[in-house]
């Protein structure tokens, strides 16, 4: 099947998928032994760039491909 147009909605306008984002790093976190984001720091996380997030929590970069499996799966 051939798409004509596809829309992103990195904003939430369309959807609102942050609560399962949110869930999915639990999940991720539980899965891969990293921090949980704690929620209280959300608005602290907004300026960081993603190595930044990744160093906070102790996030592996080589695991990354693993989790980004995992989140396809569950989607």
């Amino acid at each position: 099947m051939k798409y004509k147009l596809i829309i992103f909605d990195f904003d939430g306008t369309l959807a609102n998928s942050f609560p399962w984002v949110l869930e999915a790093i639990d999940r991720l976190a539980e899965k891969y032994g990293f921090k949980k984001v704690e929620r209280n720091e959300l608005d602290k996380l907004r300026s960081l760039d993603a190595r930044q997030v990744m160093k906070k929590y102790a996030v592996s970069p080589w695991k990354t491909l693993s989790m980004a499996r995992d989140i396809r799966s569950w989607m």
